[in-house]
């Protein structure tokens, strides 16, 4: 081998690192840019509806509704709850969940969520994780009817979530269910 073809090949070694860098440099930028974040405070109504994203599917014939995530009011320095709304319609259902992710330093273990009026609403468990050594969290949803859903979209409605070992009160605002609701109708 001659010096020639040995520095081509220490060329394109090279070109092939900074190309690989180059790549992972911009996965990990568009990957950080695609996290979704959750808005401190919440928006006009209008400005709610207009953030709500809707898909359909035209195979399935059903569609699917989210809004953006929001701080709940509520919320203490150790723990705060975020919460979206997601809707997964076809031609004669209707699925509607208040979805929580309560993060914090310490597990709550979330096993029941009651309204302000004491009543039980059914929740799913979906996830416990640890985020990090300090900070761990629980995401749970609330499944709503049309009825729980129209009845949060006339006033905030306050709700507190039971664990083993904490009991956690948030607030979801009315805007956020009305716009929701209002887009729903639309789509079903």
């Amino acid at each position: 081998m001659d010096y020639r073809t040995m520095d081509r090949n220490i060329y394109h070694k090279e070109f092939r690192v900074k190309i690989i860098l180059l790549m992972l440099f911009v996965f990990i930028i568009t990957g950080c840019s695609t996290v979704r974040t959750y808005s401190t405070n919440v928006p006009s109504e209008e400005e709610i509806a207009e953030s709500i994203t809707y898909n359909f599917n035209e195979i399935k014939k059903g569609g699917h509704l989210r809004t953006e995530a929001y701080l709940s009011e509520g919320f203490s320095s150790v723990r705060r709850i975020t919460y979206f709304y997601r809707a997964k319609h076809d031609s004669d259902k209707v699925d509607i969940q208040l979805y929580a992710r309560m993060g914090g330093s310490k597990w709550c273990l979330i096993e029941q969520v009651y309204d302000e009026f004491d009543e039980k609403i059914n929740i799913t468990l979906i996830e416990k994780k640890s985020i990090s050594r300090n900070f761990v969290s629980e995401d749970f949803a609330l499944n709503l009817s049309m009825k729980d859903l129209e009845k949060l979209s006339q006033q905030d409605i306050s709700f507190k979530a039971l664990g083993i070992s904490c009991t956690m009160a948030f607030t979801i605002d009315k805007r956020v269910s009305n716009a929701f609701i209002n887009r729903l109708y639309k789509h079903i």
